[in-house]
């Protein structure tokens, strides 16, 4: 298992020397499948790749619980110790040094040495998981489910801290990535024993990649926000007991998702005010990329809706409701000291692309929120904004009942 670890890991940080290259040169040039390969963690090429899983895959079948959990144990004393590195460097000792914690190279090289135990990671729950895991895999990986969510929890705060380069780059976005992706298929495994307080931390993940600097760019939507979105209908479906007693976490959650999407459209807001100001004409195809990356961001999200209105109650989904009308009509009244602001003074909101496509997980909301909660909630939102909220949410009851909900009379 070491030799083909060690294999995988030197391959990794030849292609990682490529990307930081890349990188160096111009981030955004090249066409849709170079972005998306740069986007993704430091690997080998595909035949080989494909050739060090099935030598994995093998060793695992005949491996025992110790041995397997031995590989476990070895994964998470490498992202131990590359964040140690990356503690190091991103300190003021760091900087004081003279180390550029930009500099992209240094970004992907803390990058690939996260490659290979992150990539063993998910081939180990991949082969317990799958249809030919073994007894013994199962048992490994329940006994270090928890330490690995911990693990790739600490993968994402580096990309945070400037740890894995400049926060919210294609190195840190990378990382980001491969880890949320791992933590969605352990979390999604509802039989493997996890605590409460390691379900509340992986809930808290969307909060933490937002606040913490990975959501700031489009780039963002495929590595970072829509795995987010998926680890959170995970956590929804997979571990209601865990979130029975945390249910608020989850409304924490959407927040800092409805956050990301406001903050994308306040900057195309600002640039189509500028395009009014100079009387200079937006490029068409900048404009259709940022569409088509909000929508995809709320189709993301939608399914979030849908699930957590199932499981959290009338209560906490009138919450979630309230959120998402104010996101989609914008204003002072619901905005942090966070939010952008426009030069009305009002917060934006997440614009029409994205509310059209968030609009099925705003109606699952509807169905899950009783009568009574609707009539707070149009109490509540009052003459805020000179009335806009309240106008935005009897337009989106109105169209509820037309187009969504389920009339027995009509059949």
């Amino acid at each position: 298992v070491a030799s083909v670890v060690v294999a995988y890991d030197v391959a990794a940080r030849g292609d990682a020397a490529r990307k930081a290259k890349q990188t160096r040169e111009d981030p955004g040039r090249g066409n849709a499948r170079e972005l998306r390969e740069l986007n993704a963690l430091p690997a080998p090429v595909a035949e080989l790749r494909r050739a060090l899983g099935g030598a994995m895959t093998t060793l695992m079948n005949g491996a025992g619980k110790r041995l397997v959990g031995q590989a476990y144990r070895m994964a998470n004393d490498r992202i131990r110790a590359c964040d140690a590195v990356a503690r190091r460097l991103y300190s003021p000792w760091g900087k004081l040094a003279g180390l550029s914690l930009e500099d992209s190279s240094l970004g992907w090289d803390l990058t690939a040495s996260l490659a290979a135990p992150l990539w063993t990671i998910a081939t180990c729950v991949d082969h317990a998981v799958g249809d030919d895991g073994s007894r013994a895999s199962r048992a490994a990986m329940e006994s270090s489910g928890e330490h690995c969510l911990i693990s790739l929890m600490d993968v994402c705060r580096m990309g945070t801290e400037e740890g894995l380069g400049e926060v919210g780059g294609p190195a840190s976005r990378a990382a980001a990535n491969a880890a949320i992706v791992i933590l969605t298929s352990i979390v999604s495994r509802s039989r493997l024993p996890l605590s409460k307080r390691a379900v509340a931390r992986a809930t808290q993940l969307t909060h933490i990649c937002f606040h913490g600097g990975l959501m700031k760019h489009l780039a963002s939507v495929p590595t970072v926000f829509s795995p987010c979105c998926a680890l959170l209908v995970s956590i929804i479906r997979a571990r209601k007991a865990e979130m029975a007693r945390q249910t608020a976490m989850i409304t924490v959650a959407c927040h800092a998702l409805l956050d990301a999407l406001k903050a994308w459209n306040a900057i195309e807001d600002e640039k189509n005010a500028l395009a009014e100001r100079t009387k200079t004409p937006r490029d068409e195809e900048e404009v259709a990329i940022h569409e088509e990356a909000m929508r995809r961001a709320a189709n993301s999200m939608a399914p979030v809706y849908e699930s957590a209105g199932k499981v959290v109650g009338s209560l906490y989904a009138m919450h979630l409701l309230a959120d998402a009308v104010a996101a989609c009509c914008g204003g002072g009244a619901w905005g942090g000291d966070d939010d952008r602001k426009s030069g009305d003074g009002y917060v934006r909101g997440i614009g029409a692309v994205a509310e059209s496509a968030l609009k099925p997980g705003i109606f699952a909301l509807f169905d899950a929120v009783q009568d009574r909660e609707l009539q707070q909630l149009y109490t509540m939102f009052g003459n805020a904004m000179g009335g806009a909220l309240r106008l935005k949410f009897k337009a989106l009851i109105d169209e509820y009942r037309l187009v969504h909900k389920y009339d027995p009379k009509k059949g």
